[in-house]
């Protein structure tokens, strides 16, 4: 991501079907990755936000097929997911918020994860595992140097750790977005410290992984591969746990949303309201 695009005014923006923004930093950025990748992996197939996901129903890419009714990535070749700029809110809102975004990428073969990346350009760090490496952390210092990995492991759960939840369609409504969270999770709240919005899943994912203050967080109505393909192996390969918001095989990409969490109980507390509520049906 070129630094020109970043706390800028005049930054062209449109409006997605799913009543989120993007920007000409996420396609550029997006076009830069393809260029790049395909020069490391001249004959992968791609599954980008940007493109395939704004191209019509990703489920019906050919580059996807059904195995046991979850979603999985052609099993007969390379394939990348990504997510150029996840949390383009918080990118649009610059300097005076300095709230993260990061660029996120899975890399498939055989229709299994190999690897997945993000990293978060404000604070120079990155977050990766592999199918051999457990979730690990770089630091990038200011003159370019990568520093040495540092393994992530989840935290020893506390008696109160932050829900933080993203209702997309009523994200850029507060009061409506925040009345709305407190229905559907009333029936978890007593086991939260805090319920909070948030904009970004990678921002939720380093909340959770590095912070070590959040408990799980749910996008109860949304779920794409370049969201949970990214940011559940990292989870997983760090102790955690993602479900779809049914409480099933997040891998499936396929349901009405997603909930991460430290563990399976937290998990399924969400769940489970979710379903109190008539979010989604169990």
């Amino acid at each position: 991501m070129r630094v020109e695009y970043y706390d800028r005014d005049d930054i062209k923006s449109t409006t997605k079907s799913n009543n989120t923004p993007v920007t000409e930093a996420d396609t550029k950025t997006e076009t830069f990755l393809r260029e790049g990748f395909l020069r490391l992996f001249p004959s992968a197939a791609f599954i980008g936000e940007e493109t395939e996901g704004e191209s019509g129903d990703w489920r019906a890419l050919p580059i996807l097929h059904r195995e046991d009714g979850l979603f999985v990535p052609d099993c007969e070749r390379q394939v990348i997911v990504m997510d150029p700029l996840d949390g383009t809110i918080n990118f649009k809102m610059g300097k005076a918020s300095r709230k993260p975004f990061a660029i996120m990428v899975a890399l498939f073969e055989k229709g299994k994860t190999q690897a997945v990346w993000i990293y978060y350009p404000l604070i120079r760090e990155f977050l990766f595992a592999t199918k051999d490496v457990a979730t690990c952390r770089i630091r990038i210092s200011e003159n370019g140097s990568f520093g040495e990995p540092e393994k992530i492991f989840l935290q020893e759960q506390s008696d109160k750790l932050a829900l933080q939840f993203s209702i997309v369609g009523l994200h850029t409504d507060h009061d409506r977005h925040m009345a709305k969270a407190r229905d559907i999770f009333h029936e978890a709240l007593p086991f939260f410290g805090a319920l909070e919005e948030v904009f970004c899943v990678a921002e939720s994912l380093y909340d959770l992984l590095v912070v070590g203050r959040v408990g799980a967080w749910s996008v109860p109505n949304y779920s794409t591969p370049w969201d949970i393909w990214t940011t559940g192996f990292l989870l997983e390969r760090a102790g955690g746990v993602m479900v779809t918001a049914d409480g099933k095989n997040y891998k499936s990409c396929d349901a009405t949303g997603h909930v991460a969490a430290r563990t399976p109980e937290l998990a399924m507390k969400v769940c489970s309201a979710l379903s109190e509520s008539g979010f989604v049906s169990a």
